[in-house]
């Protein structure tokens, strides 16, 4: 079966519908700022409607002042409501408003298995990967090199 490939347009109108009928929509992950836990081309998604309050950890999916859809996960939730959000890839984090969310990551497809963004296991992953904020950049590095060599590229 094709998966049919939709420009951020497209994709934004179809999810939005999906959401406001009440349904959950599918997205494919692209690009590289939710590496290790999301992967380009690889990984999928599970979009609800958004669940606020938001906490630490959760998965976002919302639009910059430019109109660019990002998926990334709230690294701090502000006292005033400002998300401070980063890629699991990245080292920077941007603040956004509550009203700039979409959706809200529910599951992710790792293969043919949809795992509950709930899990015990991820949170506690995704918790010492926050923590690491700091000295991601070394981290990211390595794990390059040992895909690499692994991987033969």
């Amino acid at each position: 079966m094709d998966i049919p490939v939709l420009n951020t347009d497209q994709a934004l109108a179809r999810i939005r519908a999906d959401l406001a009928a009440g349904r959950s929509s599918h997205l494919v992950v692209t690009g590289g700022s939710m590496v290790p836990f999301l992967r380009h081309g690889k990984s999928a998604v599970v979009l609800t409607a958004p669940q606020p309050p938001y906490r630490r950890g959760d998965i976002l999916f919302y639009l910059r002042a430019s109109g660019q859809c990002i998926l990334h996960r709230v690294q701090q939730v502000q006292p005033d409501g400002t998300l401070v959000m980063c890629g699991d890839g990245q080292l920077q984090c941007e603040p956004i408003a509550p009203q700039q969310v979409v959706a809200q990551v529910s599951h992710i497809r790792r293969g043919s298995r949809f795992v509950p963004c709930s899990a015990l296991p991820l949170r506690c992953a995704v918790a010492a990967w926050q923590a690491l904020l700091p000295v991601r950049k070394p981290l990211l590095g390595a794990m390059v090199r040992v895909h690499r060599l692994f991987s033969g590229k």
